[in-house]
């Protein structure tokens, strides 16, 4: 996104959220289909079939995207991308410890906080996952 273009990455988790609903979807379409024409222990094992055959791939996708992507948010433009790094943990930790309270002194800052603590108390269940809740309550009404 950068610091020219302040809309892009709102764009791009936008598609993102797309491309997650649609494959959500077809995932969830497609095991039903199978589920409707076979037993549901063959479906069960052609997913475990899927998903164990598909993790070569997702962990080379991922290794190349860590390799695509390094350096990508460094803010510091006089820096080396390929510039020779310290592993200092203490640095590390501080740094995450820091974004951490900055994320959480965020989120409380939102005025949408009451309405997002109710909904994840509400949904603070084991049994009672947000989508089950949701689909619930679209079923009665109506939708």
């Amino acid at each position: 996104a950068g610091e020219g273009r302040r809309i892009a990455l709102a764009q791009a988790n936008a598609t993102l959220s797309r491309v997650d609903l649609i494959c959500e979807t077809a995932g969830a379409s497609v095991f039903a289909f199978l589920l409707s024409k076979n037993d549901p222990l063959t479906c069960i094992k052609l997913s475990c079939l899927i998903s164990l055959s598909a993790l070569p791939v997702h962990i080379f996708l991922g290794g190349a995207m860590n390799r695509l992507a390094d350096g990508v948010f460094n803010h510091s433009e006089h820096r080396s991308l390929h510039a020779p790094s310290t592993f200092d943990v203490r640095r590390i930790v501080v740094d995450a410890v820091a974004t951490i309270r900055r994320g959480w002194r965020e989120y409380i800052s939102q005025p949408v906080l009451p309405a997002s603590l109710a909904y994840v108390l509400v949904c603070f269940n084991v049994a009672l996952a947000p989508g089950a809740l949701m689909t619930t309550f679209l079923i009665h009404h109506g939708a």
